[in-house]
């Protein structure tokens, strides 16, 4: 837990996001395991072990490392380096042709 913490504290302002998802099994504990760790990201119940199922969750815990377009990219590997590696692929993609005010034609296009 301290690492995602780290993690997440030097990367939520560039993109990172953590999403929690917790067995059905003692969520009821839930909320007081969040509030004595500080957890910041929110934590979700799977219930009826559904996402376990879809993505294969043998062991707790698990991590994912999942793109911005919904791809699981990682699993188990929480390095800041891989992080780093997926935050600056997501901030170079392509950005929309933009022609600057002097390249416009006399026509005003």
């Amino acid at each position: 837990m301290p690492k995602l913490k780290e993690l997440y504290k030097t990367y939520k302002d560039k993109g990172f996001i953590i999403v929690g998802v917790h067995t059905k099994d003692a969520a009821e504990k839930m909320p007081e395991f969040v509030k004595k760790q500080q957890i910041e990201w929110p934590i979700v119940v799977d219930d009826g072990d559904k996402s376990s199922t879809i993505y294969g969750v043998e062991g707790y815990p698990t991590t994912y490392l999942i793109d911005k377009a919904g791809k699981i990219v990682a699993v188990d590997d929480d390095e800041a380096e891989t992080i780093e590696k997926l935050l600056k692929e997501g901030s170079d993609e392509k950005k929309p042709d933009e022609k600057k005010p002097e390249e416009k034609k006399p026509d005003g296009k």
